[in-house]
């Protein structure tokens, strides 16, 4: 609803202070006392509206949406679209009569339909239409040409009226090489008390006088670098180091005397609700208007767990186990997890086969620090990590190259290690289908509830190779038997680890 009448209300507001300018020109000799309770209504600077964006795909998305609630025509639209739009595919820049090759014709068939497995939501955010660049800035200028509220993009920031970017690109922004924004400088600490306030670095005046920030697709954020988001914040609503033709007859006293962060409006919108977003709505949302937080509760239509094909461990269907580990600080919980796991679920893998694991990692902190035990128990073995020992395991995180998976889901798939580890952004990222999983664990619920289907719906159950292939006669939901060394398997499982902070993640999972 902001979104769409979010030009109208500028431009209203622009003419009336047009109206006000007027009235004020023929009376400039009285004294400046007598204006203010009718006057002050401006900020430092001009824009009032910042809108943080994930991608370059969402911005366009966002702009065309505000195109067509304009006026008029948006000026510089087309250079917008040709920029941010995504990159066009080698395919669509060579010839046609590349697809007269009947084995080129097959790959592209065979790409389209692995990223049609990846999902909706993965081809909106990194499919072939899509542009995941995170590093841009926008101005965006309401008009009022002939009394018509039009928008002009590629504006200067300090004659915008809206500034749209990404959080990687307003750092970039608002910092200069060498210079720690967050730093107080010798002059600063030298001031009065009644003169201390904070201080904008000093390429983000422009963000001075912010009125409406509004932070969208929050849980994408927290998949990239969320102190970008968190530093952008941080820069709002500070006192000016520099003067921008501003006429302070004209700036509305709360702002001159520091306090506009307590009239700004924040706004976030995300797909799941985290602990890291309402901290920093409580952090940053200062408004003396209070706080209000919209839901939608998660019954059991929706929750993740009514898309698990798997129903139960009767009928050859898997045990699905949510064990809640008591920890008595936030701060310590992805340390009493990975302690959790290491003393129970690792001494249990060691003691008896349990055929492969996959260890879904929601944290990449946790990742290392499971990444570290299982290197220095397979050290006292004299196991490597890629041994074809019992204790041997493979990683998968957001950092590991087309090859490096390739490699690791290979050494999984066909036996030569044991143990996957598996980060949540790595997931986020990539949307592998790991095949050969017997049991998963889950060290710490994930944030977006459909990779619990995912890992889950991917597991070997019938001891055919994995994808949910439905071959009953492989099965025993009791055990079964390794042909080659007369091994017995335990039945296929999955076990969730979580703390009493997990609580929000843990509902889109199994319903309220």
């Amino acid at each position: 609803m902001a979104v769409e009448t979010l030009a109208q209300e500028r431009d209203a507001k622009r003419r009336k202070e047009k109206k006000r300018n007027a009235a004020l020109s023929p009376v400039k000799h009285i004294a400046v006392e007598e204006l203010i309770p009718q006057h002050r209504d401006q900020g430092f600077t001009r824009p009032t509206v910042l809108i943080l964006l994930p991608t370059r795909s969402s911005a366009l998305a966002l702009v065309e949406a505000l195109s067509e609630l304009s006026d008029g025509p948006m000026e510089h639209l087309d250079r917008f679209r040709a920029e941010y739009s995504p990159p066009l595919l080698e395919k669509e820049k060579g010839s046609p009569s590349d697809y007269d090759d009947t084995v080129k014709l097959k790959e592209e068939q065979r790409r389209r339909k692995v990223l049609a497995k990846k999902g909706p939501e993965w081809n909106e955010w990194f499919g072939d239409r899509a542009n995941d660049d995170d590093q841009f800035k926008i101005g965006i200028q309401v008009t009022d040409a002939a009394g018509a509220g039009k928008l002009k993009l590629y504006t200067d920031f300090y004659g915008s009226d809206i500034i749209l970017a990404s959080p990687l690109g307003l750092k970039v922004a608002t910092s200069k090489k060498g210079n720690d924004i967050s730093s107080e400088s010798e002059e600063d600490t030298e001031e009065e008390d009644d003169e201390k306030k904070p201080k904008c670095a000093p390429d983000a005046d422009f963000l001075s006088s912010i009125e409406i920030c509004a932070v969208l697709h929050s849980h994408v954020f927290l998949q990239q670098n969320f102190d970008h988001v968190l530093s952008s914040l941080g820069l709002l609503n500070c006192m000016p180091t520099a003067d921008h033709g501003t006429d302070y007859s004209r700036v509305r006293e709360y702002c001159l005397d520091g306090h506009a962060s307590t009239r700004r409006q924040l706004v976030l919108t995300t797909a799941a609700i985290d602990p890291t977003l309402l901290s920093t709505l409580r952090r940053f949302g200062k408004s003396h208007g209070g706080i209000v937080r919209v839901r939608i509760a998660t019954g059991k239509k929706r929750a993740a767990i009514a898309d698990v094909a798997w129903s139960g461990a009767a009928g050859g269907g898997v045990r699905q186990v949510f064990q809640r580990v008591d920890c008595a600080s936030p701060c310590d919980a992805g340390a009493v997890l990975v302690r959790y796991f290491c003393n129970h679920v690792l001494a249990d893998v060691e003691r008896a086969r349990k055929g492969q694991m996959l260890v879904y990692v929601e944290s990449y902190f946790d990742y290392v620090s499971l990444r570290n035990v299982l290197k220095r128990r397979g050290e006292r073995k004299g196991v490597r990590a890629g041994s074809t020992s019992l204790s041997s395991f493979c990683t998968i995180t957001e950092y590991s190259g087309p090859e490096e998976q390739t490699r690791a889901r290979s050494a999984f798939f066909h036996g030569r290690n044991d143990i996957m580890l598996y980060t949540g952004r790595a997931h986020f990222f990539h949307r592998l289908a790991i095949r050969g999983a017997r049991h998963v664990v889950f060290v710490g619920v994930p944030m977006l509830s459909q990779f619990y289907a995912d890992l889950v719906n991917g597991m070997d159950v019938w001891g055919n190779g994995g994808g949910g292939q439905h071959h009953e006669e492989n099965y025993n939901s009791n055990s079964s038997t390794d042909n080659d060394d007369d091994v017995m398997i335990t039945p296929p499982s999955v076990l969730s680890l979580f703390t009493k902070y997990d609580a929000l993640a843990l509902e889109r999972v199994v319903s309220n």
